[in-house]
């Protein structure tokens, strides 16, 4: 992930992609994204995922906060706030 900046996950690729692509991030100022659910607790700072037909985001902040990563107040009042509220990531 060496000069990425932003790492979108698919939910196609293989369960030990996806954790392999947390344990990479989590060492690196990357903004990861996924769209698969439990995403953002497991590491990611941003899943997508549908309620009925609209898009919507889920955020973990103390996954950003860990990488060095500002979110936005606003943006934060728009997302579905996930993870450990005491600073740490939910496995």
């Amino acid at each position: 992930m060496a000069g990425c900046h932003i790492v979108f996950v698919g939910r196609r690729l293989a369960v030990p992609v996806r954790a392999a692509a947390v344990d990479v991030a989590a060492n690196s100022s990357v903004l990861l994204v996924g769209e698969m659910p439990g995403f953002a607790q497991q590491g990611a700072v941003v899943n997508f995922f549908v309620v009925g037909n609209r898009i919507r985001f889920e955020m973990n902040p103390e996954a950003a906060r860990q990488r060095g990563l500002k979110i936005s107040a606003k943006v934060l009042n728009l997302a579905k706030i996930v993870g450990d509220p005491q600073g740490g990531v939910k496995p």
